[in-house]
């Protein structure tokens, strides 16, 4: 096989240029790394310096489309650009573990005062209609006892000055949302409570807020 050019068969990468895998049956997958129990190294590293041009510069960029139905089973199908499957065994003192990490620094004096700098950019466009439209789905599946924080977000400002100066929450663009907070059953117990508060007795709910070891009611009043 000649460097540079695509692979045979889908049996080899070349060591320059383009590759093309092809994956020998529908049922396979295109390329799957096997790292053994007692690596120390990374499964794939992405090294380089780009020079900005036009458009999208990516060290990994996907590009998939959900082509419509395939058979039976579609119900229970969901499709991912990217999926990540981190699952925890043994006894271990690591310092942590995340599905995906993203870590952002500069490098000399490096400096662009009319660019943003963002640690994920979740840009939902036009879909048609569908039954939920969000751009971040925070799903947690299970609440175990013993665990110094359990959250769906947790914001660390690191140092003295980590945050300082940031805000939680940001709106730009975004004239008129239609709720701050919009709850799918409000009736359930948690951070809701449709009881009178304290001496709010014609309040028709309250946001229940936990700070430090104290929690507070912020009162709420229907629009009508």
């Amino acid at each position: 096989m000649t460097a540079g050019t695509n692979t045979y068969n889908g049996m080899a990468v070349p060591l320059n240029g383009n590759a093309s895998i092809v994956p020998a049956s529908d049922a396979l997958d295109g390329l799957t790394l096997a790292c053994s129990a007692s690596m120390s190294a990374n499964g794939v590293v992405v090294t380089g310096t780009f020079i900005a041009t036009s458009g999208y510069q990516s060290a990994f960029y996907a590009n998939v489309t959900a082509g419509g139905d395939k058979g039976s089973g579609v119900a229970s199908t969901q499709f991912n650009a990217v999926a990540v499957d981190l699952v925890m065994d043994g006894t271990s003192s690591a310092a942590g573990y995340g599905g995906m990490y993203i870590y952002i620094s500069k490098s000399g004096s490096f400096t662009d005062t009319s660019a943003v700098v963002y640690g994920a950019c979740l840009d939902l466009q036009e879909t048609g209609q569908v039954d939920y439209r969000c751009n971040l789905w925070l799903q947690n599946s299970a609440s175990v006892a013993g665990c110094g924080i359990d959250t769906y977000i947790l914001f660390s400002g690191q140092g003295e000055e980590g945050g300082k100066n940031a805000s939680m929450f940001y709106y730009q663009g975004i004239t008129k949302p239609a709720y701050f907070l919009h709850l799918q059953d409000a009736s359930v117990s948690g951070m809701y409570s449709d009881s009178a508060i304290g001496e709010a007795t014609n309040s028709d709910g309250a946001l229940l807020v936990k700070i430090g070891s104290n929690t507070f009611q912020i009162p709420l009043y229907a629009a009508t």
